[in-house]
């Protein structure tokens, strides 16, 4: 969760009702589900098997249409559900796709400086309504609106500056299309599966449920932007140990994994037990909620950065297949059994399941981890 996500379900939560804030989490876990789906099919395979300026661009063609059809499903399910955070979201969600699509292309081959001016022009202007409303009134459903409607502007406005092209077809091609159908499976079976988790509780307790989770998450979001650094650095990190030898690549992951325990733990430890009156300041009425599965939360949190670099290790070796059969393997029976937790015990039961399925996590990715390591590398 990035510091401008954290101000706006800070901002959303102060403002609103439990129920309210609950509509708010599920609306943002659908775009957090689209949007990641899209950019692992779609922006990651244009980047990974074309090269020029002219067919990166042409590419958001095939996110431009997926986005459509997104919409078409949010407005859909907006008046099945009568939730007006859908309605935004859905009439937004092309244009939010055009900026994440823009901003990742820019990042990664033309110009890393437009989309940091892209990241910041969204930023600044939801930090300001954001940071507003702490002081006056400001309904949440303007904050949301200002947050999806200023990001769908840029969005769109980057399309035109860039000389995207943004008709909604998707152009014959089986390499395009074979890659893309495998890094959506690759990312529903990985973080994407985490996502459908959570929006499939309503079906088993209720739509408070995503509340409270999405209540934790923004607490524990500290934790978030730490690992995403971490993940990031550790990469390039664990692929300059190789060159001295298998084991003392291994030997550095692990002592990576220490050095961050003692830096998050203690911080995880402290939020999971947030004194009441910082927790209602932070979350308004949400907090009540939040605070029930903070400590749960809080171990997954943890549980998953240990995880995570051992996730590092196998990405910088290039064990796209092994890492892919990992997360499918505990990916997968994911969604099921934390809907069967919840069905049976509760928002609780469901928590813990993804705390456990989390360590379960660890000891796959690290035991994988070790027999990697084990073959010295030429």
């Amino acid at each position: 969760m990035s510091v401008v996500g954290l101000l706006l379900s800070v901002a959303i939560a102060r403002r609103s009702s439990v129920s309210e804030f609950s509509t708010f989490a599920i609306a943002m876990s659908l775009y957090l589900l689209v949007n990641g789906c899209i950019r692992s099919a779609i922006t990651e395979t244009t980047l990974s098997l074309e090269h020029s300026s002219t067919s990166d661009r042409r590419g958001f063609e095939r996110a431009s249409i997926a986005a459509l059809f997104a919409a078409v499903g949010l407005v859909i399910g907006s008046l099945i559900f009568e939730s007006l955070y859908m309605v935004v979201l859905g009439l937004s969600i092309h244009g939010l796709t055009a900026l994440d699509y823009s901003r990742t292309v820019n990042s990664a081959l033309f110009d890393a400086e437009v989309a940091l001016k892209q990241g910041l022009s969204w930023s600044i202007a939801v930090a300001i309504v954001a940071l507003t409303s702490f002081a006056i009134p400001v309904a949440p459903i303007v904050v949301f609106s200002t947050w999806a409607g200023v990001g769908a502007l840029v969005g769109y406005i980057s399309l035109w500056v860039g000389g995207y092209s943004w008709r909604p077809i998707w152009p014959r091609n089986r390499q395009h299309t074979g890659a893309a159908m495998f890094f959506s499976l690759d990312y529903l079976a990985g973080s994407g599966g985490s996502l459908l988790s959570t929006n499939l509780l309503p079906l088993a307790i209720n739509a408070s449920a995503v509340g409270a989770i999405r209540g934790a998450g923004t607490v524990l979001g500290p934790i978030g932007l730490l690992s995403t650094t971490a993940r990031s650095l550790t990469i390039s990190y664990l692929s300059r140990a190789r060159a001295v030898s298998s084991q003392h690549e291994f030997k550095s992951a692990l002592a990576v994994t220490t050095a961050l325990l003692c830096a998050v733990g203690p911080l995880a430890l402290s939020l999971a037990f947030l004194p009441d009156g910082i927790g209602s300041f932070l979350l308004g009425e949400s907090w009540t909620p939040a605070s029930s599965v903070l400590l749960p939360l809080a171990l997954e949190s943890v549980l998953a950065l240990v995880g995570s670099i051992a996730a590092a290790g196998h990405r910088s070796r290039m064990a796209g297949t092994r890492s892919l059969a990992l997360r499918a393997a505990v990916g997968i029976p994911r969604p099921f059994a934390i809907v069967v937790a919840a069905t049976s015990f509760g928002l609780e039961g469901a928590v813990w399941t993804m705390a456990a399925i989390a360590a379960l996590n660890v000891v796959v990715w690290w035991i994988s981890y070790w027999r990697l390591t084990r073959v010295e590398t030429p």
